[in-house]
């Protein structure tokens, strides 16, 4: 299967569908995790300008799991993008910011066609 035909359709579907929103991604370099004073630690918040298709839960979806009624579902394409979402990003979208709670790669195989986010304001 070609799945950079899905990674494509993924793409223009979330591109005309989407918001235009700003993804905060920090990320710090140096020092020892377990060790912070074992050397300089850089903190680097990488912005980068890019789109999602956000949408609601569904009841279904919520029921038996820690996901809140007023938590977010998007989707985000893969283009544009410089750096890879993680828990704890963040998205700034219509003058709110949502915390990345959860990042599931769609990857069916060696290609992400999409990234299926939970967001938390």
């Amino acid at each position: 299967m070609d799945y950079a035909d899905l990674q494509t359709t993924a793409q223009r579907l979330i591109r005309e569908f989407g918001r235009d929103v700003v993804l905060r991604h920090v990320s710090v370099t140096g020092g020892h995790p377990y060790d912070p004073g074992s050397g300089t630690e850089t903190i680097v918040d990488t912005q980068v300008r890019l789109v999602v298709l956000p949408e609601g839960w569904r009841e279904a979806d919520i029921a038996g799991t820690l996901i809140r009624i007023d938590d977010l579902h998007a989707y985000m394409g893969t283009e544009g993008l410089s750096v890879t979402p993680n828990r704890g990003d963040h998205i700034v979208m219509d003058g709110h910011e949502f915390e990345v709670i959860e990042v599931r790669r769609v990857k069916p195989a060696d290609v992400v066609i999409y990234y299926d986010l939970a967001l938390r304001r």
